[in-house]
């Protein structure tokens, strides 16, 4: 099952990919400023959204993500910015450039 993303805008893909408990709105008027010259695509991430019913972890998760945007930039918050980072890891071909905020690699845990 795909992801639900929302396509506006022409010119080079954008794929914006929301923070934790957020969805693809968050971006509003970040993502009509965008659209004036490149193709925005506004993901709802896994769990998230029009995409609530889809259980993915980090790894399908950008993998699907990466369905969704294809070859393109990607710009993810937060949570978002964790999955973009792995579409970059895991699909380097399709990455076109990378802007990550607030975002960590990874998440420590105890053992």
């Amino acid at each position: 099952m795909p992801l639900h993303a929302e396509r506006h805008g022409h010119g080079p893909p954008l794929v914006l990919v929301h923070g934790f408990t957020q969805t693809r709105r968050c971006w509003g008027s970040v993502g009509d400023a965008f659209a004036v010259d490149h193709e925005v695509i506004c993901v709802d991430a896994p769990g998230h959204g029009r995409s609530t019913a889809i259980t993915a972890g980090l790894v399908e998760g950008a993998r699907l993500i990466a369905d969704q945007g294809g070859e393109a930039t990607y710009l993810g918050y937060s949570m978002g910015a964790r999955f973009a980072l792995h579409v970059a890891l895991a699909h380097p071909e399709l990455v076109r450039g990378l802007v990550l905020l607030g975002g960590t690699a990874c998440i420590e845990v105890a053992d």
